[in-house]
């Protein structure tokens, strides 16, 4: 069962249950075919990347937390997931870009701490809300990570958010070129701990607000 975090609004914050996974996987996946306007889709190939999806954070649930904004009908209209790297298991940046020596990636960060986003959507329908979901599904998403001293995110990001993330003070860094993946281009970047907690600090009132309107 999912578990309630949170109200904003017209919508709720919950932590997704492992029943849910294919509900994840085939809205990341119908998300981005709309948000990119691909004019022609496959049917096969587009259940074949809903499966493709879902497998891999069947694989990586133990270790995840997945969360996502729900409107008044209880439908996904947002998901984020993050998940703390166990050293052993393939993360997608490894499998789509072939990158996996991260001890130089950021040298003096301590690499022992590794976690991964991905997932990260949210539905083209629900208009001005979408850039506030973003922010608070961000916040969910990057708060786990500061509980250490040092450590380095990494994740596959639209080259559109990309530049958003930057934009709102992650200071994101690309790794290398991107490629078409899921109906864009996607690009490898990391953020060390301090670029995180510079976009906590500058957006925090969104993820509090959750709780202020919860309590009134």
């Amino acid at each position: 069962m999912d578990r309630f975090i949170a109200y904003h609004g017209n919508y709720s914050i919950w932590q997704l249950s492992k029943t849910r996974l294919f509900d994840l996987a085939e809205f990341v996946v119908s998300e981005n075919y709309r948000h990119h306007k691909k004019q022609e889709i496959d049917n096969e190939g587009y259940m074949n990347e809903i499966f493709q999806v879902y497998n891999e954070e069947l694989r990586f649930f133990k270790h995840s937390k997945i969360f996502a904004a729900k409107d008044t009908k209880n439908r996904i209209v947002g998901v984020i997931r993050v998940m703390k790297w166990n050293g052993k298991d393939e993360l997608p940046i490894t499998r789509m870009f072939g990158l996996s020596n991260f001890e130089q990636i950021s040298p003096e960060d301590n690499v022992n701490h590794i976690w991964h986003i991905g997932r990260f959507a949210v539905g083209s329908e629900i208009g001005r809300s979408g850039l506030m979901l973003f922010k608070v599904l961000m916040m969910y998403a990057l708060i786990p990570i500061c509980k250490y001293d040092k450590g380095i995110m990494l994740a596959e990001c639209d080259s559109k958010l990309f530049k958003t993330v930057n934009l709102l003070g992650l200071k994101a860094i690309a790794l290398t070129d991107g490629i078409e993946y899921l109906g864009s281009v996607t690009i490898p970047i990391y953020a060390t701990r301090k670029s995180i907690i510079a976009f906590i600090n500058k957006n925090i009132h969104h993820r509090t607000a959750f709780y202020e309107q919860k309590r009134a």
